[in-house]
């Protein structure tokens, strides 16, 4: 076979193998995204991120009293 008959052969992968398995990449193309995972990392700025974390989870401790007064509500609707 041919260089280019071979490569047919791994584009022509049938759909329902790509759904089950998914597309097999070469090492190559697995190696420079490794790459950019590790560059996307870098660029993270982790003080802000702890930033926005701490904003949610005070967020979520000013709803759990408006949760802690609804839920009675709630189970009785469900209860009928």
């Amino acid at each position: 076979m041919s260089t280019e008959e071979e490569e047919k052969q791994k584009t022509n992968i049938h759909p329902f193998d790509k759904l089950m398995f998914g597309r097999h990449e070469r090492n190559g193309e697995k190696k420079s995204e490794n790459k950019k995972d590790e560059t996307d990392l870098e660029n993270v700025e982790f003080m802000e991120l702890m930033n926005q974390i701490d904003i949610l989870m005070s967020s979520f401790g000013h709803f759990k009293p408006l949760l802690n007064k609804v839920t009675p509500l709630l189970e009785k609707w469900i209860k009928k």
